[in-house]
């Protein structure tokens, strides 16, 4: 027999469910709370998200921009109202009630689903008025409402709203056919990370540290996005600031094709769930209200007919080997209560295949142009340990805690365990335990996962190192299963238990406590400093701080754990505890369960608490001198006014100085003292010098040769010493002092203090004392200068304003020094520093190392100790050494290759290189460097460096650029120091990447470079699309992608056109006249030099690279091919230039002169060999001449042409390449 609506209520109906359906989810009170909520972060987000200069708030591109950026939150929006509509029948049984009503399937599908579509559209129209309201709060731009809101809504209707239908179809279905609040929950968090992590692999400008994994899957997911957002930034990707501020995005054809796809899907979800749901329910069987999705059939429920059972007494056992088998078996069952479901499995499997995909990325892309790592341990794990899997860890642990906690009232079983024998201490036990083998299971998956990955690329897997995860990763989740739990134990309705633990996650997982004042570690509950690892270090970078917070978080655990055991309750009277607290008898309840062996165990679980929380604190604000972003602010603003009137006053330089220092790599703290010579180095005598020292060392015994301590001031670390006789320009004296700091890993590593037991890397810039007011502690925000009552900074002059006003005399910018280094360290390092060694000894089981330079080199010196390797050989007479880890000595050899290269083409063309040595390090990846070049010394990441899989013969060779680029600088930036005004970085790094491209060139052909070319060429227009700031000429530049990506293609185009020896020779000039102690060059100089030497005839192209923005456009207009007589082909081209030179405010002139480009004529489409030397595919390639006027040439071809490209090369910039290439075809005989 089977029940099936008799009467069918007439379609009139549907308005009133609807009605009646949004009542039901609006009339709660997490709905207001939402809303409100809602609004806050629609306000946040507007005041939050970078603003590009120049772009209006309001204007539709940043709001449109806003809105797609916060779009891969609508899922977890979503959930909470689609599981009320989808799953409370199940939750209270109400199927039959609901099926004998007379509702037809339609209407109630519909209502259930509009319902809980409604309330999150009400939500969002709640984040859209918080939006509004922040355009209204921030200050400086008038706002016009009838715009905004045309823009919000043009934008939601576009993006969001798809999104949105397409999300909710999605959660409704699998709530409605699984009848699992807990599945809805996960699924929703699983759409959250997985379009977070494909945006991520395929490039999106929204997310951090974007790549594109793999073209094919950009593609692909570009073409299906639900929100379009790389439709969107595709869009505007080129448009100016007048665009940004008042074009609507258009549909182009991509965009199309998107939406279509999405509203397919919607129609194929919605036709496919309606077709399987089924409002019938079988007779004499439990109304469960679960269906296959892909069969439509009901889930199968056991027979009823089990045969008679028989009942024995059993004596029960109360020893206590019997109440440890008893609970056990309980845990056991809560375990496998958990996991032993489709829908873990479900889960499991679709984590299963992320953590895969994460892995997978991590080998397959190490950096740009193809480049893979080798398949380590190290690169795997360090792909999931600081987010995917502790994120997904707690989320899980929020989720089936509330499954474990609520499971008896769930299963109405809560009154049949009150009668049981077994304890409330073995039903607390066994959930604790069950829901702790949750997070080990899943790192037990991880690990599993990553190690069949990692050996199907051919790696070979660290057994130690991932069972290490067990430990890093376990005892984080082993606390947070226990908050959980306690949280449970507070609340009597499980929604609100899950909502608090989830805020709580959210708070202590992210950094969303920031804003709220909630910075420090201590109120991140089992969070600690982020975990990387490292082959050359481990953990140790920040182990000592994971310790010392897990200790704490594992004590504060054990309090929770009791806490809640005492607040257990048996039965089906069970109450929150607000209630048991108004009833009286809660704390005497927690007593009696707790005995005194309990709060014996407290107390001392307390205790314990408060001394790790006491060390943390020590550690992390004592020794670590922990800074709150408002105290820091409030200490800069305190510096600044208290020392502004020191601003501009002459202060002597450093000309010498000698340091010894002892280094303790297991205590990880030094202790030094030094001695420098200074020197009146300006027009005025010195009476009195202010002297800065980092709050972070501890100094002591500082002494000025000649002069007197006339104040000191400790909260701010200033030194005031007043001479007894003015130091005259030109005189000297002498400054002493001692130093000592102690390193740990609380506040996280520290880039240029790195301590650990295995490798220190200490450069002093930071930490030695600085003479005179110290900009660098100045407030640079003017908005945060206005709010604490500090005038605006002036603005950065023009290059041209500072030359007028320096009178061309840059000398005061040079800060070098002779550099003398005695060094002592334990007894498994070495230690190097600047200069030559001049000896080396061994005593009391320590190293001793002497350094010193013979000539005066840019003070940024570094001194580093660790446990490594040294490959050296001797070229042009300077020793290279490259120091490395034992398993690295290839690696070493191809950096020493690299270095040697560099070094004889830079002898040859620049000028001698002035040192007897210069040194390479193999640094630790935790320090987030690339590379980074130091005089006579470099270091290169230890993954980018000397973990490249070089087996891949396609990948670009970055090994050798980027040990090029770094040796270069031993040219620019530490021979040639540029005056310290716009444009000094293009004296440093322009420079440099033109150095690494020639020698690209000379290793591996012209060609090679074409492929570098494409990749700055692309990567200059993506961070054009993405400044904040109006693009400045390359002469004044100090964006990365202007000075790399567009000083690439600049200064290719310059060598190109008046070759390299003219470009060497005004490099050449540029060093003879400017290097220390001459006056320091600005980036005209080179210009001028450039100018000299190629000849007045070439100054517009010098120009229109440097000393402008221009952007072309070139078009293929028309093409025509015809076979003549003599069976040769005809081409017959016509092409303009239809681009344009960037003015201040964005203002846009068209070229009129007429330009250059490079016209290609293949057999193929020459995309696919670009990059390789010539052959028979490429039949011609000449340079022509246009402007913005179509003009035509002709060509005559022994060979069939099947495409023509302008540019084939990327030898100008070009913002719309799709008009460069035409395909040929025969035209007909006229």
């Amino acid at each position: 027999m089977r029940l099936s609506p008799a009467t069918v209520l007439p379609s009139k109906a549907l308005p009133l469910l609807i009605v009646s359906e949004c009542r039901l989810q609006i009339y709660r009170w997490f709905f207001p709370l939402t809303c409100v909520l809602a609004a806050l972060f629609g306000c946040f987000i507007v005041q939050n998200l970078p603003q590009e200069q120049g772009v209006l708030l309001s204007g539709p591109y940043y709001l449109t921009k806003a809105l797609v950026t916060v779009a891969f939150a609508i899922p977890l929006l979503q959930a909470f109202f689609i599981t009320r509509a989808s799953t409370r029948d199940t939750e209270y049984r109400t199927q039959a009630l609901v099926f004998a009503s007379g509702v037809s399937k339609a209407d109630f599908l519909l209502s259930r689903w509009f319902g809980g579509f409604i309330a999150g559209i009400f939500i969002y129209c709640g984040f859209l008025t918080g939006m509004i309201a922040g355009l209204y709060a921030s200050a400086g731009q008038e706002i016009n409402l009838l715009q905004v809101l045309a823009s919000l809504g043009w934008s939601s209707l576009v993006f969001i709203l798809p999104a949105m239908l397409l999300s909710s179809l999605l959660l409704f279905a699998v709530g409605l056919f699984s009848g699992s609040a807990l599945l809805v929950y996960l699924l929703a968090a699983m759409m959250f990370f997985t379009y977070s992590l494909l945006q991520v692999a395929t490039g999106s400008p929204v997310m951090a540290n974007p790549f594109i994994l793999s073209e094919s899957l950009k593609w692909l997911f570009d073409l299906t996005e639900p929100v379009a957002s790389a439709n969107f930034f595709d869009q505007v990707k080129f448009w100016t600031l007048t665009e940004r501020n008042q074009m609507q995005i258009s549909f182009t054809e991509s965009l199309t094709l998107n939406r279509a796809l999405v509203c397919l899907a919607i129609l194929v979800f919605a036709g496919a769930a309606f077709y399987r749901f089924r409002m019938v329910i079988t007779a004499g069987e439990p109304t469960r209200f679960r269906f296959n999705f892909f069969t439509g059939k009901k889930g199968k429920t056991p027979g009823r007919n089990r045969g008679a059972l028989s009942y024995a007494n059993v004596n029960a056992q109360h020893t206590p080997y019997a109440w440890i088998v008893a609970c056990w078996a309980l845990c056991r069952r809560e375990y496998a209560a958990t996991i032993a479901s489709k829908f873990f499995l479900l889960i499991t499997l679709f984590w299963s295949v992320l953590l895969a995909g994460e892995v997978i990325s991590g080998f397959s892309y190490l950096e740009s142009l193809d480049v893979k790592p080798l398949p380590t341990t190290s690169v795997a794990i360090n792909r999931f340990i600081a987010d995917i899997l502790p994120n997904f860890g707690a989320l899980f642990l929020v989720l089936f805690s509330a499954d474990m906690a609520w499971r008896d009232h769930r299963l109405n079983i809560s009154d049949l365990i009150h009668v049981t024998p077994v304890s409330n201490g073995q039903r607390f036990l066994a959930k604790w335990l069950a829901l702790a083998f949750i997070p080990l299971t899943f790192i037990s998956l991880a690990i599993i996962t990553s190690a069949l990955v990692q050996i199907s690329y051919g790696g070979k897997p660290d057994l130690l190192l991932y069972l290490s995860l067990f430990y890093y990763l376990g005892a984080p989740l082993f606390c947070i299963a226990t908050l959980c739990l306690f949280i449970h134990s507070l609340c009597g309705n499980k929604i609100t238990a899950m909502l608090t633990a989830l805020a709580v996650m959210v708070l202590s997982q992210s950094s969303l406590g920031h804003y709220i004042g909630l910075e420090h570690g201590l109120f991140k509950f089992a969070n600690s400093s982020v975990l990387q690892h490292s082959e050359l270090t481990g953990f140790s970078a920040v182990s000592d701080a994971f310790n010392g917070y897990i200790s704490l978080w594992v004590s504060l655990s054990l309090m929770l754990a009791l806490l809640s055991f005492a607040l257990m309750t048996r039965g089906s009277d069970g109450q929150g505890i607000w209630q048991r607290l108004r009833r009286g008898d809660l704390l005497r309840q927690m007593r009696q369960t707790l005995g005194k062996p309990g709060l014996l165990l407290l107390v001392l679980a307390g205790l314990s608490t408060l001394l790790n929380a006491g060390h943390v604190y020590y550690q992390t604000n004592i020794i670590g001198y922990y800074q709150s972003s408002e105290t820091r602010i409030k200490w800069r603003v305190g510096y600044e006014k208290a020392y502004a009137r020191y601003r501009g006053m002459p202060s002597p330089d450093v000309v010498e100085t000698s340091i010894e220092i002892a280094l303790y790599p297991e205590q990880r703290r030094f202790v030094l003292s030094a001695r420098y010579q200074i020197k009146n180095r300006t027009r005025e005598p010195i009476s009195e010098v202010l002297i800065s020292t980092n709050k972070g060392v501890s100094y002591r015994n500082l002494v000025m040769g000649n002069a007197t301590l006339s104040r000191y001031d400790a909260e701010y670390g200033q030194y005031l010493f007043t001479f007894d006789i003015p130091l005259r320009p030109g005189e000297q004296a002498n400054f002493s002092f001692e130093a000592e700091r102690r390193h740990n890993g609380y506040n996280g590593v520290i880039y240029d203090s790195f301590f650990t037991p295995e490798y220190i890397y200490f450069r002093d810039l930071r930490y030695m004392p600085f003479f005179g007011f110290s900009e660098h502690y100045t407030l640079k925000d003017d908005v945060k200068r206005k709010k604490y009552g500090l005038v605006p900074l002036p603005p950065q002059p023009r290059l041209e304003q500072a030359i007028t006003a320096a009178k061309g005399d840059f000398s005061g910018d040079y800060a070098w020094a002779k550099v003398e280094t005695r060094i002592s360290t334990s007894a498994e390092h070495i230690a190097v520093a600047p200069g030559e060694l001049l000896s080396q000894s061994r005593a009391n089981n320590r190293n001793y190392f002497h350094y010193q330079t013979r000539r005066p080199i840019r003070r940024v010196s570094a001194i580093i100790s660790a446990k490594l390797n040294k490959s050296s050989e001797v070229v042009d007479g300077t020793l290279l050494e490259v120091y490395h880890s034992p398993e690295h000595q290839d690696f070493a050899r191809e950096h020493l290759d690299a270095m040697a290269a560099t070094l004889s083409y830079g002898n040859r063309h620049f000028s001698r290189y002035p040192a007897r040595q210069l040194r390479l390090f193999e640094i630790p990846n935790t320090l987030g460097y690339s590379g980074y070049a130091m005089p006579q010394m470099m270091l290169v990441n230890e993954n980018l460096g000397f973990s490249v899989d070089r087996s891949n013969g396609g990948a670009f060779d970055h090994l050798y650029r980027r040990t090029a680029h770094e040796t270069a600088h031993q040219w620019w930036g530490h021979g040639l120091d540029g005056a310290q005004e716009e444009g000094h970085l293009m004296l440093v790094e322009t420079l440099a990447v033109y150095t690494q491209a020639r020698l690209l060139e000379q290793k591996y052909g012209k060609e090679y470079v074409y492929r570098l070319q494409q990749f700055a060429h692309d990567r200059y227009l993506f961070g054009r699309g993405q400044s904040l700031l109006e693009e400045k000429p390359l002469y004044r530049a100090e964006e990365n992608h202007l000075i790399y990506s567009k000083g690439t293609l600049a200064m290719n185009a310059l060598q190109a056109r008046l070759g390299a020896g003219t470009v060497n020779r005004a490099l050449r000039r540029l060093i003879k006249h400017h290097s220390y102690p001459d006056n320091p060059a600005t980036s005209l100089d080179f210009i001028n030099a450039l100018t000299a030497i190629a000849g007045q005839e070439h100054s517009a192209f010098i120009n229109k690279w440097l000393k402008q923005v221009v952007i072309d456009d070139w078009a293929i207009e028309s093409t025509r091919l015809s076979q003549m007589p003599d069976k040769r082909f005809k081409l017959e081209l016509c092409l303009a230039n239809l681009g344009y030179i960037e003015g201040s405010g964005g203002e846009q002139a068209a070229i009129t002169r007429f330009e250059s480009v490079d016209v290609g004529i293949f057999t193929q489409e020459p995309s696919a060999f670009y990059d390789k030397a010539a052959d028979h595919r490429t039949l011609l390639v000449s340079s022509v001449k246009a402007n913005r006027q179509p003009g035509c040439h002709s060509y005559l071809l022994n060979e069939k042409p099947a495409f023509v490209q302008l540019d084939p090369y990327y030898q100008s910039i070009d913002h719309r390449r799709e008009n460069n290439i035409a395909e040929l075809a025969l035209s007909h005989a006229d």
